[in-house]
């Protein structure tokens, strides 16, 4: 697996810093659940991501996040963030 940020820092060093851009095309909530015996929350997004070139061209890559906590609210964000 490859982090964002060294995703980011690799298409800006080989690429170019204005030549590229990406935007999230579709962001779903795959499942949510409370265990009553951990008092926690379950959480999974998946991320679909569409990295454009200036010159037209582009492809998507598809992320999955997951996220346990206690807190309801919490554990959701951070689900999506790390889609």
């Amino acid at each position: 697996l490859l982090d964002i940020n060294r995703s980011i820092e690799m298409a800006n060093f080989y690429i170019g810093f204005n030549q590229w851009s990406s935007s999230i095309t579709c962001l779903t909530q795959d499942g949510f659940e409370y265990n009553e015996t951990t008092l926690q929350y379950r959480c999974v997004h998946t991320c679909t991501v569409t990295f454009m070139l200036k010159d037209g061209r582009k492809t998507e890559g598809k992320g999955q996040g997951t996220a346990v906590g206690k807190d309801k609210f919490n554990t959701i964000e951070f689900s999506k963030k790390n889609a």
